[in-house]
């Protein structure tokens, strides 16, 4: 791990904005995942990890319009 480090840290321009370019994909690419998660995870078969904190919002929004 330091070896990839130090490599990055003294590698030429070019390679350091390459490495810096697949880190903010990698990231944007988990914020999207998670967003898309977290919408509706049924139509995507996909556990929501959000679903462990509670009720969702539309749930919430469906279970007050159900009350009389």
């Amino acid at each position: 791990m330091r070896n990839i480090l130090f490599s990055i840290q003294h590698a030429p321009l070019g390679k350091r904005k390459v490495f810096r370019a697949v880190l903010v994909v990698i990231c944007m690419a988990l914020v999207v995942w998670i967003w898309i998660l977290s919408r509706d995870p049924l139509s995507y078969g996909a556990p929501n990890p959000f679903r462990l904190l509670g009720n969702s919002v539309q749930e919430n929004l469906k279970n007050v319009e159900m009350q009389p």
